[in-house]
């Protein structure tokens, strides 16, 4: 076990022997990201008062509430294992809502919180992670971090945490990145903070990257055919729109259209409905041409034989 001054944080005298807490309703830091999160409770308001300066690098713990919906949480709201966080920035966004940057560095217990006012305060234990260093961990991150490099395209998260992984190959770090970097659910980044084994760990990310990634492709193709169909379509509407433009310069451009409506609502046998179709369509790119005369006196004809049998 690591010795116990690993785990002491550098501000001890700043927050006295316990640790800041700051619970978290519905997001995840794992160790290795950095996020930046909006602060609104009147706890979470007063721990960010007592920070001051930033630039120490003050240590909070990040815990995950169980319950979203609890605004003051107790130790039985939150789980157990939590995120030891470097602050690396506290500022004011928008609306005045404050901003504060998180770095997270490393996975501990909760043994118990020893403070809830003005600010919850809390006392862990470091852990360690089996097979953190393993054969088959490092195996596994290696194979995973190869394959998924063929995959990745452009400026991303993803590629941003495999890009950190050739500066700090550590297997541990990153399934926790790669975690963080792919689109899961909240359950399931918690999962992966409460997943301790780091082979589990990157056996579950890996079955996670591999349905996410595949989803993605499909929902590519996908995008890709329905934008190809609304092109197809656009560009018979422009054509359209060009012919209308033509029979009007030429003075017929509502000829089709007159005859068309002649012919609908009308029972026709279907070898007959068959030709009209296929000459209404012809008269329509006809244009002034000898060919449209011949093609509108043989539908009137039809439109008048049709008529005297109603």
């Amino acid at each position: 076990m690591a010795d116990a001054p690993n785990t002491t944080p550098p501000t001890d005298a700043l927050f006295s022997d316990a640790l800041p807490v700051l619970p978290l309703r519905g997001g995840v830091i794992l160790p290795g990201t950095v996020r930046t999160l909006p602060v609104g409770r009147r706890k979470s308001m007063a721990l960010v008062r007592a920070l001051g300066n930033p630039r120490e690098r003050p240590e909070v713990i990040i815990a995950v509430q169980r319950d979203p919906q609890v605004n003051d949480p107790t130790f039985a709201d939150m789980h157990p294992i939590a995120t030891v966080a470097q602050v690396l920035d506290v500022r004011r966004g928008r609306n005045g809502v404050q901003m504060v940057a998180l770095s997270g560095q490393r996975r501990v217990v909760l043994t118990t919180l020893t403070s809830t006012v003005p600010y919850w305060t809390a006392e862990v234990e470091p852990i360690m992670e089996p097979s953190g260093e393993s054969v088959k961990a490092r195996m596994m991150a290696e194979a995973l971090a190869e394959g998924l490099s063929e995959l990745v395209e452009g400026e991303n998260p993803l590629a941003a945490a495999l890009a950190a992984w050739r500066t700090d190959p550590s297997p541990s770090r990153l399934a926790d990145r790669l975690a963080s970097a792919l689109d899961l659910t909240f359950s399931q980044r918690v999962h992966a903070l409460l997943t301790l084994d780091v082979v589990d760990r990157l056996e579950r990310i890996t079955d996670l990257a591999g349905e996410i990634l595949t989803t993605k492709e499909v929902r590519q193709k996908i995008d890709a055919a329905v934008r190809e169909r609304l092109g197809q379509r656009q560009r018979e509407a422009v054509l359209r729109e060009q012919m209308a433009a033509i029979r009007k310069e030429l003075g017929d451009d509502d000829a089709p259209d007159k005859l068309r409506a002649r012919f609908e609502g009308r029972e026709l046998p279907e070898e007959i409905r068959t030709v009209v179709d296929r000459e209404l369509s012809r008269l329509s790119t006809a244009g002034n041409s000898p060919e449209a005369n011949v093609i509108r006196n043989y539908l009137e004809l039809i439109a008048e034989i049709g008529r005297a049998h109603v």
